[in-house]
């Protein structure tokens, strides 16, 4: 159920995405017989615009959710950056005033 809960952007972008696109070629299929423009156009508004205006919706959730990810992906290395600086200054208090020598090859 968790993964449900995570990744529920995703499955109501794909099924918006779908039900979008059904409804596009659905007006589309009632239209194309039709000969009067003035028939044509209600079910092309109805359909057409309701049906992009879906997946434009799913398009939507699918970068946020993808914006979830990055951020929690980010959110992850900034703590992870953070452990590595205490890391580092607990190591340079342990060694100060220690004298290191390093011989470079010529």
């Amino acid at each position: 159920m968790a993964v449900v809960k995570d990744s529920w952007k995703v499955i109501a972008g794909v099924v918006l995405g779908v039900a979008g696109a059904l409804a596009i070629i659905t007006a589309w299929f009632r239209v194309r017989d039709l000969l009067e423009v003035a028939d044509q156009v209600p079910i092309l508004v109805s359909g057409g615009m309701g049906g992009l205006a879906l997946i434009v919706g799913g398009v939507w959730l699918l970068r946020s959710h993808e914006s979830d990810l990055l951020f929690r992906h980010l959110q992850e290395t900034t703590e992870r950056l953070e452990r590595v600086e205490e890391d580092v200054a607990r190591l340079a208090q342990l060694f100060d005033g220690a004298r290191v020598e390093v011989e470079l090859p010529a």
